[in-house]
């Protein structure tokens, strides 16, 4: 909390604030180089009369255990007319355990000081100290520090580094190079993979970040890979696994209320018999109880406040210099991607593949791949096995947005939006380009059918269901990186076929205002879309509380709805887990979202509440939608929406591959499923593409049906 080399932000409680970090909220606050205290900077703070002072300091303590969180400090007050000060320490919403020192007789005659202690809970991941001023005050503050149970500086944990990022040796390369790959030698990789993964997420010794595990992985696969026999490679992983040192504190592996948890790892492997001898069975066991930190675990993916909120393993090496000739590294790679979603994917369960079977599938191609394209393209095609829409996933090879089929933009794109419609065609929605009109049927480009580049685009396309690997294909049906493109369509009931070479917006895009399509004015209609930012659709709302019924239109997306729920109801049906660093890939509910309220409050508004979504409502827009179904008068129409939700996770891998996937789980009350398989839809409605063709909007329309 030093002031020596600190910054104050200007404080905004509707962006995301950094951690860790000064922030000004009132008055004015600034950073004092000549009020030292012992040579240290002061933190100035001044109000005129009738006003007040208020600056903010926030703490991260999500990896942070302790009992108590204590801050110190020292004040003077340089100039105070019946003016009141106060210190507030606090944890993120447990206003309960907040400690206060109020101070109303201001001695500005030299530094006090104050103090102040509050509890910490397992689960407090965010603490502030607040310094609020009235009326006329002109203040110094100095020396602030902040302690965990009374004996560690906490900005020791911060700059804290790990003996993992001092080991080295492999910067340069792996080195590797495994020979052929028998059959033997894939059983001796595949069991590999499995150990190596779990002491990652589970070993103690690991988990505190003293090895460098990657590293590890190099110095022992060359021998567990050259075992002759089970016997052999059972006696490497017995003298590999005693490196670590034995596990001295044990903790019990029972999940106490199953209630409570979305996601249960299945560790049973380590039991097998078939594989393991009793020796190497012993010591898993002991691994798996053994007590690891409850907040802590050095390589999980954690919250990175600067990120919006997002978790990231930012731990993870990037080895942006490593080619992907590196035998080594290619297997790191699979290794690192195969374990991340067996212990930090929420989802793992409900995908269409059985991922136990992706080692069997995948240890060959990153083994030896036939070329680089064939080695990005066997990770692309890795992880869209996922099943996740939240999936992105940049490769930088440039060599692949030469390929017609690999879903990434090219240099040129015809600017026109696609829609899959009710009778299985690929229709222009709308148009910016002179070469097609609203309600042209795509039938293929470059003289290949539509349905053959789905075809050969689905296997990277990353999606959590059909619809949402639709939408993602229809992006790119229309990019080259040629000057040309060849297209055939069906207009009016007569095959056409051009050369597009002029790729601009050369029409006006027609913005349709259904509301005056429809007359919903004239019908008592609200109509809450994208256009509109929170402020805005609040005022309405408030001015039209007696209409009939209020569209909340979540095809389009929004900045932000938090204003509107207090207005209809408050009652979150949203229930999130996440990832238990003691004993990852079990998911455990959070437990301020899984609640039922004992009283459910009257809802403001008395309209009916319709809600209208398709596969472009994702994420947050499902978190909407699903808040808004709990109004009594509410009714959802349209089609499958994207079916991914919950917190996304930046991962790093070897050769600066950039991966973005589901990290926390999202669901109804009771663990019903939104992954996959979206919204529940009250009344299901698709546009056929004479509907397109004739500018209809069909969940409007049902809209006016319902209220009829």
């Amino acid at each position: 909390m030093s002031f020596n080399e600190a910054s104050i932000y200007e404080y905004n409680p509707n962006n995301y604030l950094f951690t860790n970090k000064w922030y000004k909220q009132k008055g004015d606050v600034r950073l004092d180089t000549l009020n030292l205290y012992r040579k240290e900077k002061s933190l100035h703070l001044t109000s005129r009369k009738d006003s007040a002072i208020s600056a903010v300091y926030f703490f991260d303590l999500s990896e942070i255990e302790g009992r108590t969180l204590t801050v110190t400090g020292k004040y003077k007050v340089r100039k105070s007319l019946e003016a009141e000060l106060t210190f507030y320490l606090k944890p993120l919403k447990n206003e309960d355990a907040t400690d206060s020192v109020s101070i109303t007789h201001l001695n500005t005659a030299k530094w006090h000081d104050f103090r102040l202690t509050i509890p910490l809970l397992t689960e407090s991941k965010e603490a502030s100290f607040w310094v609020l001023g009235t009326k006329e005050i002109d203040l110094l503050l100095s020396d602030c520090e902040a302690w965990i149970d009374n004996d560690w500086a906490l900005s020791d944990f911060i700059t804290k580094s790990y003996d993992a990022t001092l080991d080295v040796e492999f910067d340069q390369g792996s080195g590797i190079d495994l020979g052929e790959l028998t059959t033997e030698k894939l059983q001796n990789i595949k069991v590999l993979c499995r150990i190596w993964g779990f002491m990652k997420y589970y070993h103690p010794a690991v988990t505190k970040g003293n090895y460098n595990w990657d590293y590890e992985l190099f110095r022992v696969l060359p021998w567990i890979a050259g075992a002759k026999n089970k016997d052999e490679r059972n006696e490497l992983l017995s003298k590999w696994i005693d490196k670590y040192g034995s596990i001295k504190e044990t903790s019990s592996y029972a999940i106490v209320d199953s209630s409570k948890y979305s996601r249960f790892i299945n560790l049973d492997w380590i039991n097998d018999s078939e594989i393991f001898d009793e020796k190497v069975i012993l010591k898993l066991n002991g691994i798996k109880n053994a007590k690891r930190s409850q907040k802590f675990n050095y390589y999980l993916p954690h919250y990175i406040k600067q990120v919006n909120n997002t978790l990231a393993a930012e731990r993870e090496k990037k080895y942006t210099h490593i080619s992907w000739e590196d035998q080594g590294f290619r297997i790191l790679t699979f290794f690192r991607l195969w374990n991340l979603i067996e212990y930090c994917f929420p989802y793992t369960e409900y995908m269409d593949c059985a991922w136990d079977a992706m080692i069997d599938e995948y240890i060959p191609v990153f083994f030896s791949p036939t070329d680089q394209e064939d080695y990005a393209l066997s990770i692309r095609k890795l992880v869209a096995e996922i099943d996740d829409s939240h999936g992105m996933m940049v490769i930088p090879y440039n060599q692949l947005y030469e390929m017609p089929h690999y879903p990434i933009r090219k240099k040129n794109k015809v600017p026109v939006e696609l829609i899959f419609t009710a009778d299985n065609y690929i229709v222009v929605k709308s148009t910016e380009s002179i070469h097609f009109n609203r309600g042209d049927i795509l039938l293929s480009v470059n003289g290949k059918e539509v349905d053959k580049i789905i075809e050969e685009m689905s296997p990277y396309i990353i999606a959590s269901n059909k619809g949402g690997l639709i939408r993602k294909v229809l992006q790119y049906l229309l990019c080259t990186n040629s000057d040309q493109l060849q297209v055939e369509i069906m207009r009016k009931g007569k095959k056409e076929s051009f050369v597009i070479k002029d790729f601009r917006k050369n029409r006006q895009k027609t913005n349709t205002n259904w509301g005056e399509i429809y007359q919903l004015d004239s019908k008592n209609i609200l109509h809450c879309y994208g256009q509109k930012n929170a402020e805005e659709i609040r005022d309405m709302l408030l001015r039209n509380m007696n209409s009939k019924g209020f569209i909340v239109d979540l095809r389009i997306g929004f900045d932000n709805l938090t204003l509107l729920p207090e207005l209809l109801l408050s009652n979150p049906p949203l229930w999130l887990s996440q990832n238990n660093k003691s004993f990852p890939g079990n998911y455990q509910a959070i437990a301020e979202y899984n609640k039922t309220p004992e009283v459910i409050p009257e809802p403001m508004y008395k309209g009916k509440i319709f809600i209208l979504v398709d596969e472009y409502t994702q994420s947050a827009r499902e978190s909407w939608a699903m808040w808004f179904q709990t109004f009594p008068n509410s009714i959802t129409i349209g089609r499958q929406t994207a079916g991914t939700n919950g917190n996304i996770s930046q991962v790093f891998l070897p050769g600066n591959i950039e991966f973005v996937y589901t990290q926390l789980g999202a669901y109804y009350p009771n663990w019903e499923m939104l992954q996959r398989k979206g919204l529940k839809i009250d009344i299901h409605v698709s546009p056929t593409r004479q509907d397109i063709t004739e500018e209809r909007d069909v969940w409007i329309e049902k809209v006016i049906e319902a209220m009829e």
